[in-house]
């Protein structure tokens, strides 16, 4: 899952929602000087992600991309899933996705003196960007993907991104479908929210 699926899948809780947010963006040794309910949304994060990357529907998508973009398929599949995500919000969240979107953004920024300098900046880069609406449309995950792609030891296997998701997008969409309630009931047992 993206940042999207995991700020969702944090119980709206702030210490896990931050947690949840730095899961990728911190070595270890960072993470264990984190306050303890900090560190807890790590944990969250990383079994969102163990979770997600075990389930069949994740790995079929996966599949249906392997052949494009190689090792970057499971990477592009946790974007379009927020992508879904956008397009199907109300059915797992009351607020709107604006709402809920300015809700962490602020949530985050409570936390800011805990984040290392980087994340700091990326946490700003976010914020002005709104990348949490820029799921919501294929501009906007053609910025997301081209922001991904300077990350990446081989850029050229995320090219035709979108034009992926476009071709494919009745299979991703019926896999997510499949796939978010039993994410969302996991987290539930997991989380006790």
């Amino acid at each position: 899952m993206n940042f999207l699926a995991h700020m969702l899948l944090s119980c709206e809780s702030d210490t896990l929602v931050t947690g949840n947010f730095l899961g990728d963006l911190l070595r270890n040794s960072e993470i264990a000087a984190l306050p303890e309910p900090v560190q807890i949304g790590v944990q969250l994060h990383r079994k969102i992600d163990m979770f997600t990357d075990s389930h069949p529907r994740v790995k079929q998508s996966s599949r249906l991309l392997y052949d494009r973009h190689g090792k970057y398929a499971p990477v592009l599949v946790d974007v379009y899933y927020d992508f879904f995500l956008s397009r199907h919000w109300s059915r797992f969240h009351p607020e709107s996705l604006e709402e809920f979107s300015e809700k962490i953004y602020q949530q985050l920024l409570a936390f800011l003196d805990v984040m290392p300098e980087r994340t700091q900046r990326q946490l700003k880069a976010m914020i002005e960007d709104d990348w949490l609406m820029n799921y919501a449309t294929y501009d906007g995950m053609e910025t997301t993907i081209r922001r991904m792609s300077r990350r990446v030891s081989k850029p050229v296997q995320l090219q035709g991104a979108v034009e992926s998701l476009k071709l494919f997008e009745p299979r991703l969409e019926a896999d997510f479908l499949a796939f978010f309630p039993e994410i969302m009931e996991y987290v539930r047992r997991e989380c006790a929210c």
